[in-house]
């Protein structure tokens, strides 16, 4: 688990100038390639792929274990902390402080998920042909988020 400074350092990377976040995030946790395997399930060699960016699209459950690794921590039955960022809605990873938010201190429920996914997506502007994506773009969000909470606590 990273600590709050640490997930401030990555915070404050410039956007646009971003390397390899999962080489950052795993040299700040003190973590080793083989830990992180054993702890999420996800093959050494492909996890070594995708920290030197050698692996093709990160597939939807590999991004969800990493996610409950490093960033959410359920406590007695609360949302300790919480990360949540966006890729494929705006021209780089987007971090959503506002739904991380209202995550932390609530119970995992679906509705906190949702109440999270609307917050997501309460600033977007999508352009006139694509509006439907932010109705599946809530969903998604709202379901990772119950999936990865529930694999958590």
């Amino acid at each position: 688990m990273l600590t709050e400074g640490q997930i401030e350092a990555l915070r404050q990377w410039p956007p646009g100038d971003h390397p390899n976040r999962l080489r950052i995030v795993l040299a700040a946790s003190g973590k080793s390639q083989s830990q992180v395997a054993k702890a999420t399930g996800i093959p050494r060699p492909n996890l070594s792929r995708i920290i030197s960016g050698r692996y093709g699209d990160l597939k939807v459950g590999t991004a969800q274990k990493l996610a409950s690794y490093f960033g959410c921590r359920i406590e007695e039955g609360r949302i300790e902390q919480a990360r949540l960022v966006l890729g494929g809605a705006s021209a780089g990873p987007m971090r959503c402080p506002e739904a991380e938010a209202l995550l932390e201190g609530q119970a995992p429920s679906a509705e906190t998920a949702a109440r999270a996914a609307e917050a997501a997506f309460a600033d977007a502007s999508p352009l006139p042909h694509n509006g439907f994506k932010l109705d599946l773009g809530r969903a998604l969000v709202a379901r990772a988020i119950s999936q990865v909470t529930s694999s958590t606590g």
